[in-house]
C-alpha cells in the first residue's frame, strides 16, 4: 500500500472538502466539482432519485429541514483498488441538527465540542 498516494488522493481530498462544505452549509458547491454522475440518493421512505444532479439536489433539499447541522465522523475505511487506479472509501458520521421552531426545544444530544442539539442521527456515506 502506498500511503503517500492515499494522502494525495482525490478520495481523501473529497472527504475533507465534503466535511468542510457540510460545516459551512455549502452543499450545492460540491456537485459540480466532486459528485459523480452515478451518484444516487435514496430517502428513508424508500424513494430513490435518478442518478446525478437530481439525486444531489434531493440530498441537499433534505438538509433544508434543519436550521443548522453538524457532521461528526466516527469511522472511515479506505482501500486502494486492485488495479492501482485509485481509492474507494466509506465512512460513518453522526448528524447533529436543530429543527425550526420556538427555540425552547430540549437539546439532549451533545457533540464532541460540547454543543447541544435537538437531533442526532447515524449517517453513512460511501
Amino acid at each position: 500500500m502506498n500511503l503517500t498516494s492515499f494522502y494525495n488522493s482525490v478520495v481523501l481530498q473529497l472527504l475533507l472538502l465534503a466535511t468542510y462544505s457540510y460545516v459551512k452549509g455549502d452543499l450545492s458547491s460540491l456537485y459540480d466539482k466532486d459528485i459523480t454522475s452515478d451518484f444516487v440518493y435514496s430517502k428513508s421512505t424508500g424513494e430513490i432519485f435518478p442518478p446525478g444532479k437530481a439525486s444531489w439536489d434531493a440530498a441537499v433539499e433534505t438538509y433544508r429541514l434543519f436550521t443548522n447541522y453538524h457532521h461528526e465522523p466516527y469511522f472511515v475505511v479506505c482501500w486502494e483498488l486492485d488495479d492501482g487506479s485509485g481509492w474507494e472509501a466509506t465512512g460513518k458520521a453522526w448528524l447533529f441538527a436543530n429543527l425550526p421552531g420556538e427555540g425552547n426545544a430540549a437539546k439532549p444530544h451533545t457533540d464532541r465540542t460540547g454543543k447541544q442539539w435537538e437531533v442526532k442521527v447515524g449517517h453513512v456515506s460511501s
